[in-house]
């Protein structure tokens, strides 16, 4: 079961703090960032105008809202359309998927319900379609993952960890 967004934005809180204050290492300016629609990613917006000019892209629309904001720091926002998903406060499907398809990313950073294992997880096949289309884009791939996930299985395989460059966790 995924629970919705609002939930999620609230849920270990500091773990994704953590962890996104950590992802930011990855970020370098200049460079085409792509966010899922993870609420362990959204941390990381606050931050992102310190590495302006930056080009960041993404399927949730919190934030495109967050982004949004940023407009005149140097962040150039591309939001990506296609089938609005109230849960997920996101868009996905073949129109999503098309356009994740039409660019080329230098990192991106995504989350996922479930890692158990050598391979990550998620319960909902259109997401894990979107999240692999962010994959297939993408030179560096970077894995943020709050401790309440690990040992966790769901029912779509994502990946294998191996295809992530980096994981990222909090201490617990």
């Amino acid at each position: 079961f995924e629970s919705q967004m609002s939930y999620r934005m609230t849920s270990n809180a500091a773990a994704k703090e953590a962890i996104a204050s950590q992802a930011l290492n990855h970020v370098e300016a200049g460079s085409i960032v792509l966010l899922d629609d993870s609420s362990t990613a959204l941390p990381m917006i606050a931050h992102l105008a310190e590495f302006t000019p930056l080009h960041v892209a993404t399927t949730c629309l919190t934030a495109m809202k967050q982004l949004g904001d940023l407009a005149d720091s140097g962040i150039r926002l591309i939001g990506f359309g296609g089938d609005y998903d109230h849960m997920h406060d996101s868009f996905v499907g073949l129109r999503c998927i098309e356009s994740i398809e039409s660019i080329r990313a230098d990192v991106v950073f995504m989350s996922t319900s479930a890692v158990s294992g050598d391979c990550a997880f998620h319960q909902e096949e259109r997401i894990v379609a979107v999240k692999r289309a962010m994959l297939r884009v993408a030179a560096k791939r970077v894995l943020l993952v709050d401790h309440s996930k690990l040992n966790k299985t769901a029912l779509y395989r994502l990946s294998p960890l191996s295809e992530f460059d980096v994981v990222i966790t909090d201490a617990d």
